[in-house]
């Protein structure tokens, strides 16, 4: 599974067997482009394309976003285009040219793209990927009801037991605040979806096979990485042919991503028969399902829809928690800014709870700003077009492959001065009060991410996740929710500060030191997290071991 996580490459028997089928790939390409070719209208700028190959060699794999903001200036365009054997792929650099297409045009841009790989992982039909159909549909349907703002209420209990945890671990081991996050912010997604209680067993079960399926599933999304999305005859080939390494390890990957999908549904069922069942997402879909009789969705789509939570979810709200501790390590100044507002609002003597976000904004300012500081979505996930279309001259074809840069959005000088400082500020209107910029487009474009189709941009609060726009992912309500009761409680409890070496001198962080990806780990570093009096850690201590009692 290593190989199949970190591309397939072109070992020697992998280039020999690119070889066999590449005449046969070379005769349909050909027929493709002269059937495409028929037209006046201009495909939009970019890197000249290789014979045949178009430009499959030159899209890279090491921070896209950046690379494409390049050639952006390079060609003086906004729209890029680029084909990789056939596939033609265009980058939206605008928020303007993204909301037009992708949004106002939603008709025709809220497909995903078939991505071979996902086949042959036995992944296609996840609720991230999945066709536009009815199946999509009805997945949608599920998590709509389940995430919608006015459902998140529900999970509180949950994320703020979760989050004390997470107190607990950062005030006896904070040198492992890295797995701690990960940890916490998995163990919210597990309890609310499946009702499974992580406890602190570093092997458990679906944890692991979890995030094992996360990250197959993430690796191999992107443009360029893996050769059975470039050539996707190869899926065919049998796994016992010279050099068909990927089939064998994709074998390994569907064993994995079958235990997730299957035994804790499973398990979950046997617990509801018994009355033991821990209430939960999961369990009402199921209870709800017993009810309408013939009238209920076939498991698989409940098994997919509930899949999708963690996979689309707890990894990037996991991400996002550590690019804000490192946020608050490089920028103490800011930190004591919030901390203020929260001993004003909150006081000491209790943690902060989503009742108190309204009185926050300066927290809500930071949040907004780690989000587009160092968004861990830079190129969000891409979208199909299902027709022809031509926009601003340029011909924009059926099939191609759209990637909004949100990463070059949200370091849109003319938006944003001074985009690679970490100003909260920025986020606040003259009068003090915040202005509507909710960095809204960092979870994505278009009906598809929707919580309702063609519904109207209404103004709400200054919170960002409490919105109607339809732009929005279903998971947004409880992913932001989850992370503003980590940030909210993180900083009420502790100092945050960069760690400091021998000599006593702080060590180095660097905000770009991530990996490059649909979604962009941050790679480890050292900070210094420490409770900020006697008192924190005092309540720190007695709510855990209120948890334990109530157990």
């Amino acid at each position: 599974m290593e190989k199949l996580l970190h591309g397939d490459g072109l070992g020697p028997q992998q280039a020999g067997l690119l070889a066999a089928f590449s005449l046969l790939a070379l005769v349909t390409f050909s027929k493709y482009s002269v059937f495409r070719g028929k037209t006046d209208v201009p495909y939009p700028p970019g890197p000249k394309p290789r014979f045949f190959w178009g430009n499959a060699l030159d899209i890279p794999t090491v921070k896209p976003w950046v690379k494409y903001s390049e050639w952006s200036r390079q060609f003086n365009s906004d729209i890029l285009h680029m084909t990789a054997l056939g596939t033609h792929i265009i980058v939206l650099q605008n928020r303007g040219d993204a909301i037009a297409l992708l949004e106002k045009r939603s008709s025709q841009y809220s497909n995903r793209p078939f991505v071979p790989i996902f086949d042959l992982l036995d992944m296609k039909e996840n609720t991230v990927v999945i066709q536009y159909g009815e199946m999509w549909r009805q997945q949608r349907r599920i998590l709509q009801h389940h995430f919608k703002a006015g459902a998140i209420s529900q999970y509180q209990s949950v994320q703020l037991e979760k989050v004390h945890g997470l107190l607990y671990n950062l005030l006896n081991t904070p040198e492992n605040f890295y797995s701690h996050c990960k940890k916490a912010v998995a163990a919210i997604s597990l309890a609310v979806t499946y009702g499974h209680e992580m406890g602190t067993d570093e092997n458990d079960y679906l944890y692991r096979v979890a995030e094992l399926t996360a990250k197959a599933a993430e690796e191999l999304s992107m443009p360029g990485r893996t050769l059975i999305n470039l050539l996707p005859f190869l899926k065919y080939i049998p796994s016992w042919f010279p050099g068909a390494t990927i089939q064998r390890e994709a074998a390994d990957v569907r064993k994995v991503a079958d235990v997730y999908k299957n035994r804790p549904y499973d398990s979950l069922k046997k617990d509801l028969a018994t009355g033991i069942a821990n209430p939960c997402m999961l369990s009402k879909i199921l209870e709800q399902q017993e009810k309408l009789g013939n009238m209920a969705v076939e498991e698989r789509v409940v098994k997919e829809a509930i899949a999708t939570v963690y996979l689309a979810g707890a990894e990037t709200t996991a991400d996002v928690t550590l690019m804000f501790l490192m946020a608050m390590a490089l920028h103490p100044d800011v930190a004591k800014k919030a901390q203020k507002e929260l001993d004003r609002v909150v006081g000491l003597e209790r943690l902060p709870t989503l009742e108190d976000r309204e009185a926050l904004p300066y927290l809500e300012a930071i949040i907004r700003e780690v989000l587009r500081w160092n968004p861990v979505t830079p190129l969000a996930f891409p979208h199909s077009v299902t027709q022809d279309d031509v926009y601003k001259g340029y011909r924009i074809p059926k099939g191609a492959i759209i990637f909004p840069n949100v990463w070059a959005m949200m370091h849109d000088e003319s938006r944003y001065k001074d985009p690679g400082k970490f100003i909260p500020e920025r986020f606040f209107q003259d009068d003090g009060t915040l202005n509507d910029d909710r960095v809204d487009i960092i979870f994505g474009f278009g009906r598809r991410c929707g919580l309702s189709e063609g519904q109207p941009h209404v103004r709400r609060s200054h919170m960002p996740s409490v919105s109607s726009l339809h732009s929005q992912c279903l998971g947004q309500h409880f992913g932001l929710s989850t992370l503003w009761i980590i940030v909210a409680s993180v900083l009420a409890c502790f100092d945050i500060s960069p760690a400091k070496d021998e000599e006593g001198k702080d060590i180095p962080i660097d905000k770009n030191n991530i990996t490059s990806g649909i979604v962009c780990h941050i790679l480890p570093f050292k900070c210094s997290i420490k409770p900020r009096s006697r008192r924190a850690a005092e309540l720190i201590l007695s709510l855990h071991e209120d948890t334990k009692s109530a157990r």
